[in-house]
This record gives C-alpha cells, structure tokens and sequence, in this order.
C-alpha cells in the first residue's frame, strides 16, 4: 500500500476535521481510499479504521457517532487521533450549547502529540 492510499486519506481527513470542513467534496473518496488500505493492512491499522468510521459517522449525523468517538478517544495510543476524535465531541456538544462537556473534552486532550488540536479546541471558546 502507498502512502498515498493509506496515510494520505486519513491525514487529509484529520485536516478537514481540524479546518472544519466537513463539507468538503472529495470527503466519500478519501473515506473510501482510506477504508480500503485498512483492510489491505490488516489488524495493525484497525484502529485506524475504527477512527475513519467514527469521525465519518459524525458528519453524517449518525446518533452512534458519538459512541463511536467516545470509544476512539478512549482507546487509541496516537495523541492525536484521540484528540481529533475528542474536537469533534467538542463541537458536537457546542452545537448542543453543552458548554460544560465541550469543556471537558478539551480538558481530555492529550498535550503531548497533540497541541496544534488542543489550540484549535481551545480558540472555540
């Protein structure tokens, strides 16, 4: 698998979270790109897969979403990956004037890996 097929997709998908452009066109195609390493790549991008599915449920407006974020930021190893899936409970609870939990996702975030995330959180209060 070429980098272009596996990490491309997911980095530009984590771009377009931290831009907050989920209404950006080629969205399904970088979904699908990257879908389709993670089966070729096996139990080692597992993970990997369950963040695309998580983050791809929430700007579909699944209700599972997020569940399926939760789960995402509570077990991956990657600061980042947590953090990314923590921005969007963050702003899924703003828009939700839950002030109070978008507060306690942010303070959820880890520093380390993670601060160009934490600092595009912060900047929403």
């Amino acid at each position: 698998v070429q980098w272009a097929e596996g990490n491309g997709p997911v980095h530009m998908l984590e771009a377009c979270i931290w831009l907050y452009r989920g209404d950006y066109l080629g969205w399904d195609d970088l979904v699908a790109t990257a879908l389709s390493a993670t089966e070729k790549l096996g139990k080692a991008w597992e993970p990997i897969a369950r963040f695309i599915g998580a983050v791809d449920l929430a700007k579909r407006g699944d209700p599972f979403a997020d569940e399926a974020l939760t789960a995402v930021a509570k077990s991956s190893d990657v600061g980042e990956r947590r953090a990314t899936a923590l921005l969007v409970l963050v702003r899924r609870a703003m828009v939700n004037d839950d002030l109070k939990k978008a507060r306690e996702f942010v303070d959820g975030m880890p520093e380390t890996g993670a601060r160009h995330v934490r600092a595009i959180a912060e900047r929403l209060f």
